[in-house]
């Protein structure tokens, strides 16, 4: 209860000391057994519900996710979505539909504090890479697919925040797409690309 509790209230710093607690004191106890999936090196945290504006089968769900970012960071991917949203419903039409979006939080912790540079696969929970001339962040499909629809099984678009690189990539009708934190004021842009087929302008 009390890791659910500390799970609930997003306070992540104080998640791991005590899952090792719980592993080390009660090893043959089946709480042991999810602490330890939770001491995983990317391990799945929590669900945040940001907004909720409807029947979620008459909506689009988008997700937002963090990669790059340990376990004691969560407070700056927070920051860091937070800031994606806001610019993602500045511009139009987001801005007129965005009744029409529900927005959930997808909270996973990373090994690596960064993403490599030179499209070298990440050690973090969505294998982040960031490559080309541009430093453009791109997450493998399938695997984002997966671990997405595990957690948000009603999910609709992915967003993955990913530390490193410097600019996003959407993959045309994908319902994935991934960006920079230095990206983030393009994230309808990335959007557009994977939920709408849109080319670049």
């Amino acid at each position: 209860q009390k890791v659910e509790k500390t799970r609930a209230k997003r306070d992540f710093g104080a998640l791991k000391p005590l899952l090792t607690q719980i592993s080390k004191n009660f090893p043959d106890h089946p709480s042991a057994t999810k602490a330890a999936g939770l001491l995983e090196p990317n391990p799945f945290l929590a669900v945040e519900r940001v907004t909720d504006r409807g029947v979620r089968a008459n909506r689009i769900n988008l997700v937002i996710s963090g990669d790059g970012y340990r376990v004691a960071d969560q407070g700056n991917f927070r920051k860091s979505a937070d800031m994606a949203l806001k610019f993602f419903f500045q511009e139009e039409p987001l801005r007129t539909y965005q009744n029409f979006f529900n927005v959930d939080y997808l909270y996973m912790a990373s090994k690596e504090e960064r993403i490599p540079e030179g499209g070298a696969e990440a050690d973090s929970a969505w294998k982040a890479q960031a490559g080309g001339g541009a430093g453009q962040v791109g997450v493998p499909l399938e695997h984002a697919r997966t671990e997405v629809k595990e957690h948000v099984p009603d999910w609709g678009t992915l967003l993955v925040i990913a530390q490193g690189g410097k600019l996003g990539r959407g993959w045309l009708g994908a319902d994935v797409c991934a960006m920079s934190p230095n990206g983030m004021v393009v994230a309808y842009h990335e959007f557009g690309h994977s939920f709408a087929c849109l080319l670049d302008e």
